[in-house]
């Protein structure tokens, strides 16, 4: 299928103190119309940024794009001046973000919210009863009553039920969802997930899936992408990246996820930490913890290599030359 969502090769930076920080490099991604990709990776590694990126969220200082292109539907996203993002955003895409109770505006019912966002893309008359609806179909009931209160009067899961009403009022073609889960306890993380995953067999959008979770990955997704450090180390479909992952750092989250049927209770543990952008490694940027690399990792960018049937990883040794 088409891609709806493109990144291609997308490189951003951040000014500082201590000059330019180049927080994604060459991001390349796609996803397409009823598809789920799951964007995984340690904290600090640039996947809530990538997102922030495509929605054009990101101030301007400091944050700049230095090289790549975002498209969406084929139309650049990046070369469109600002009131057009704003008559997209919403509308054909859309983003949930990580804490809805700092996204909500707390001194506005969430009726009134969800109707201001109907409204600016063009939603006119019964107002109302489109809030109504769209907060009924998310699971919240009595939703007449709902529309009423507080963003401070609903629990976590509630708030961001109504995160997802908002985002999804518009029927919008991608969906950005960053951590919807977060601090949520685990009957509600399913409950949402499978909302999402309901809504988007009903209007067929793509939908991008922002974890830590690979539990969830494994669950919800079509594709993964893994990244590192603002970089995109490997993609490709779940059941083929779980079986037979190919990159170190792949293999390393992988390693990591408790199993019931484990010999021992010791936890597998990636060692040290990601890698400050100020000062990133020369070469892989995941070489310092990589228990594979050698001198051409420490000083040559790895390729980005295709190995077919939809996987790409970018590594000097991936586990298909073992």
């Amino acid at each position: 299928m088409d891609p709806v969502l493109e990144i291609d090769g997308l490189c951003l930076e951040f000014r500082s103190d201590r000059g330019p920080v180049k927080v994604l490099d060459g991001i390349t991604l796609s996803v397409s119309r009823g598809e789920t990709l799951g964007l995984v990776g340690e904290s600090g590694c640039g996947k809530s940024v990538t997102g922030l990126s495509v929605m054009r969220l990101l101030p301007s200082p400091p944050a700049r794009v230095t090289a790549g292109d975002i498209r969406l539907g084929g139309e650049s996203l990046l070369s469109l001046p600002e009131a057009g993002m704003r008559g997209l955003r919403g509308k054909r895409i859309a983003m949930i973000f990580q804490d809805p109770m700092v996204s909500l505006n707390p001194v506005t019912t969430i009726g009134a919210q969800l109707a201001e966002t109907l409204a600016i893309h063009g939603a006119d008359g019964r107002l109302r009863s489109r809030v109504e609806a769209a907060l009924a179909a998310v699971g919240i009931g009595d939703a007449a009553q709902a529309a009423r209160a507080y963003p401070h009067q609903f629990s976590g899961g509630m708030r961001q039920r109504a995160m997802i009403a908002m985002m999804l009022a518009c029927r919008p073609e991608v969906l950005i969802a960053d951590e919807p889960t977060t601090a949520l306890d685990v009957t509600v993380q399913a409950q949402v997930l499978d909302l999402i995953r309901d809504l988007q067999a009903e209007i067929g959008m793509a939908v991008v899936l922002v974890t830590h979770n690979l539990g969830v990955v494994a669950e919800s997704c079509d594709r993964v992408a893994v990244m590192y450090a603002g970089c995109v180390v490997e993609t490709g479909p779940v059941a083929a990246i779980f079986a037979a992952p190919q990159h170190p750092y792949t293999r390393a989250l992988l390693a990591a996820i408790p199993r019931a049927d484990a010999d021992s209770a010791t936890l597998s543990v990636i060692e040290g930490r990601v890698p400050d952008l100020v000062d990133p490694p020369q070469g892989c940027r995941f070489h310092p913890r990589c228990p594979r690399a050698s001198d051409r990792c420490r000083t040559e960018k790895p390729p980005r290599r295709d190995l077919g049937a939809g996987r790409y990883v970018v590594c000097h040794h991936p586990e298909a030359d073992a």
